[in-house]
């Protein structure tokens, strides 16, 4: 499963790195005025992780893939970790940036920008886990071309109802409520948990597939 990894990895690296040069630039400036933020920081990781999965696709690397000793079970698992594991770096580049710059501005004697907060990381976290499970998981069931429309479709759904249960204000209450260990503990478990059904799902879509 590394090799496949890394496999995704170098294949889409160089427009990778574009991608994520150009909305690194976004994202800086977006934290100067702090608005939008939070939603530049999960397109970002969200690019990053759509990235790799239709290039791979776009240029029909699933036959040659198949041709290696690998299970298809295998492939699946592989895709879901780069996914991950690229959305895990684009969020701690995000908050290593806002921290770093709300530090800056701290030692300076101003305030603490308010959208530098725990609870903004958390809302991300959760925003990008819901993406990656949706888009792999309509990948691996319709294909790319039927599978990117519906995971639109699906997000488009998911979205509106997601971002008003799942705020970081609301996040921030939950916190002062029932502890911040208990609701981080419980976001990463609920992120996980929903990838590793996504992943069940893909399996089982994915060799049942002809190439």
């Amino acid at each position: 499963m590394l090799s496949l990894i890394v496999k995704d990895l170098r294949a889409g690296a160089l427009y990778l790195g574009l991608k994520v040069l150009v909305l690194g630039l976004l994202l800086a400036s977006a934290l100067v005025s702090g608005k939008a933020f939070l939603v530049l920081s999960c397109v970002l990781a969200a690019a990053a992780v759509a990235v790799v999965a239709l290039l791979d696709w776009s240029v029909g690397a699933d036959r040659f893939v198949h041709s290696l000793p690998v299970s298809r079970a295998g492939v699946v698992r592989a895709r879901y970790a780069t996914s991950l594991l690229l959305a895990s770096a684009c969020l701690i580049l995000a908050s290593a940036m806002a921290v770093i710059f709300a530090a800056i501005v701290a030692g300076r004697g101003g305030v603490w920008p308010p959208w530098v907060m725990g609870e903004t990381a958390l809302a991300a976290l959760l925003y990008v886990g819901v993406f990656v499970a949706v888009l792999l998981g309509c990948l691996f069931q319709f294909g790319v071309g039927a599978g990117g429309v519906a995971a639109v479709i699906v997000m488009a759904v998911l979205a509106p109802v997601g971002v008003r249960l799942v705020r970081p204000a609301v996040l921030a209450d939950l916190m002062r409520e029932v502890g911040v260990i208990p609701v981080v503990t419980a976001a990463i478990v609920a992120a996980g948990l929903l990838n590793w059904v996504s992943m069940r799902i893909s399996v089982r879509a994915h060799a049942s597939r002809e190439f």
